[in-house]
């Protein structure tokens, strides 16, 4: 179907949220959807909510995919989402998130309007803290110490791609526990150059609660550092960048992490 939107949700043991999450692509005036939702080996009634909500549509322009699999974490079942997307465009919708405004024909107008842009890229704000952009917030952190190629710049949920394009970036890192977002998005940004827009539109409520209902959650400290540590390693040594300014910054901060890991000092914080 031309223009079809593909919207791939990881979900683990979400019931209490993944209900409004759909409601709020469903809410959405684009069309045509196709809403995939990968239910990675839950536990509670997350898989029975998604089918009641199949099984009760009735708007004939929305298409659902349920894909049932055995625990394996987010980045896996997003590389199994896109793996069974038929739309033109894909968005990946973290299943505790929801969309606001009309974000999806916004940023998808803009797509068509311009063929050399391969994604577009909505605000996201963070839940329980009004109005704020963390999306912003996080590129005015970052930069005082890095590129924007570096710079943590967007959340999951904010791009749309074309799905042409994500066949060339490749799968998600299913070896990290963390991070596979920031690294997902660093390749993103160095095969894509210039070619991406931001919209000022504010697109999606991002919750922070508690991680034990996160597929990738971290259970320690000591695994969460450990995993951020590969995945600068990873970015630096795939994007040789040890001989400029921000390598030089990664190699330090690698030699402190490194550090620390070898005295286990992350466990203490």
């Amino acid at each position: 179907m031309k223009g079809l939107l593909s919207i791939v949700i990881p979900l683990y043991n979400r019931e209490h949220s993944i209900k409004n999450s759909i409601s709020s692509i469903i809410a959405q005036s684009y069309r045509p959807l196709e809403i995939i939702v990968v239910d990675d080996g839950s536990i509670d009634n997350s898989l029975s909510a998604v089918l009641n909500i199949a099984a009760e549509s009735v708007d004939d322009e929305i298409s659902y995919k349920i894909i049932s699999v055995h625990n394996s974490g987010a980045p896996s079942a997003r590389n199994i989402g896109l793996k069974s997307a038929s739309g033109d465009y894909v968005n990946y919708l973290d299943s505790d998130d929801f969309k606001v405004g009309d974000c999806y024909k916004k940023q998808i107008e803009i797509l068509k309007e311009n063929p050399s842009l391969q994604f577009t890229v909505s605000r996201t704000v963070l839940a329980g803290m009004g109005c704020m952009d963390i999306s912003y917030l996080k590129r005015i952190l970052f930069y005082p110490f890095s590129s924007r190629l570096l710079c943590f710049e967007w959340f999951i949920s904010g791009p749309v791609y074309r799905k042409s394009f994500l066949t060339i970036l490749g799968d998600w890192d299913v070896s990290l526990k963390n991070n596979q977002d920031w690294l997902y998005q660093v390749k993103s940004k160095v095969l894509v150059g210039k070619n991406f827009k931001y919209l000022k539109c504010i697109g999606t409520v991002h919750n922070v609660d508690d991680v034990s209902g996160r597929i990738g959650g971290q259970s320690h400290k000591f695994s969460y550092w450990y995993s951020k540590w590969c995945s600068y390693e990873i970015a630096e040594k795939f994007y040789r960048l040890k001989t400029n300014r921000i390598g030089c910054f990664f190699n330090i901060r690698l030699k402190v992490m490194r550090l620390a890991l070898k005295k286990k000092l992350f466990i203490y914080l």
